[in-house]
C-alpha cells in the first residue's frame, strides 16, 4: 500500500545520531559539538542563544549573544549591529526537542543570512563537555 501512495514513507532510512539532529533542525543545516567548538576555538562564528532572557542569564556558551527565538522583532536591530553578514552563526537552544535554535536559524536564512547552522541540544552538549561558559553580569 505504501508504493501506492504519492508521498510514500521510506521502507529503510537513516536512525544515525546526525540524521535525528537533521530532522530536530527542520530542514536547517546542523553542526556537530566538535565542529562548534573548532568555530569557538578559532572564533570563526557567532553563536547566538535562542533561549527566553533568564535561560540565558543562568548560563550561556562565552561570548553567545542572546537573541530569543520568541522575542526577535524587539532584538533583532541590536544583535544585526554587531553581526558580520558573511560570518557562520550558531543557533543553539537547550534540549533534543528545543525548535527554538531551528526557527531562530531559519528566520536568520530568511533575512539573507547563508551561513547559519544549528547546534542541537547545544547548551546541554556545550556545559557537558566543560566548554567554556559564562553568565550575565548584573
Amino acid at each position: 500500500m505504501n508504493w501506492l501512495q504519492p508521498a510514500s514513507l521510506p521502507v529503510f532510512t537513516d536512525w544515525s545520531a546526525q540524521a535525528e539532529e537533521n530532522v530536530h533542525a527542520d530542514g536547517v543545516d546542523t553542526i556537530t559539538l566538535d565542529e562548534a567548538r573548532n568555530h569557538f576555538t578559532n572564533q570563526t562564528a557567532i553563536f547566538l542563544d535562542a533561549r527566553p532572557e533568564d535561560a540565558y542569564s543562568l548560563g550561556h556558551i562565552k561570548g553567545a549573544l542572546n537573541l530569543p527565538a520568541n522575542d526577535i522583532d524587539a532584538r533583532y536591530a541590536d544583535v544585526l549591529a554587531v553581526i558580520d553578514p558573511e560570518a557562520v552563526i550558531i543557533t543553539y537552544c537547550d534540549g533534543k526537542a528545543c525548535r527554538l535554535s531551528a526557527d531562530l536559524a531559519k528566520f536568520m536564512k530568511s533575512d539573507g543570512f547563508d551561513r547559519v547552522q544549528v547546534l542541537v541540544d547545544g547548551w546541554s552538549l556545550w556545559n557537558k563537555s566543560g566548554l567554556p561558559v559564562e553568565e550575565n553580569e548584573g
